[in-house]
């Protein structure tokens, strides 16, 4: 999709490793890109996902060591009780839209930013 949009200004960076959460490379992959919103992508629903565990990680990691807070926007499914969406058509739809919304330049970070789940 990234290729096909021919998307080039976004920079993925993969987090590999939550826990114990790594502070500094985070702080070190952020501040190459100062300009650039932080934006977290995950394919579980939100309540289920990582997203709630590093939020406020990514934010102190950029406050405390970069001196810049960066709060991180929310891409992804919206909370849900169940894991998936249960068809494969409906899941593959929704992996598109995600995707669509991750590379897409028309939202604002600030109406993503801190959705806490219900």
């Amino acid at each position: 999709m990234r290729r096909e949009d021919q998307v080039e200004d976004v920079a993925l960076i993969r987090l590999e490793q939550i826990s114990p959460f790594p502070f500094d490379r985070v702080a070190q992959e952020v501040n190459k890109y100062p300009n650039a919103e932080v934006i977290w992508l995950q394919e579980e629903p939100q309540n289920q996902g990582a997203w709630i565990y590093v939020s406020d990680r990514i934010e102190t990691a950029t406050r405390e060591l970069n001196g810049l807070e960066k709060r991180p926007g929310y891409v992804g499914r919206d909370a849900m009780a169940a894991t998936a969406e249960g068809y494969g058509a409906v899941h593959t739809r929704e992996q598109t839209r995600l995707l669509k919304k991750a590379f897409s330049s028309d939202w604002k970070l600030n109406e993503m930013a801190r959705k806490v789940p219900v």
